[in-house]
């Protein structure tokens, strides 16, 4: 997904230019960590939804299973 990395990179970037300290420290390490768990929050967020996709469709099935139409 090379979109994904684009859209991480300006993330990156309006982190750093909405947190002053980091202008001033210019600490990399931060930013890394910040959008690691932009990343990871993504990601849970993604798997949380298709878990709800899954548990809908299961319900949906099961009431067709028990009133065929």
């Amino acid at each position: 997904m090379p979109n994904t990395t684009l859209y991480l990179q300006k993330i990156s970037a309006q982190s750093y230019q909405s947190i002053p300290i980091l202008q001033s420290t210019g600490n990399v390490g931060v930013i890394k960590v910040i959008t690691q768990l932009k990343r990871t929050t993504n990601l849970c967020q993604k798997a949380i939804a298709q878990e709800r996709r899954n548990a809908y469709q299961a319900r949906r099935n099961t009431m067709q299973n028990r009133c065929p139409v």
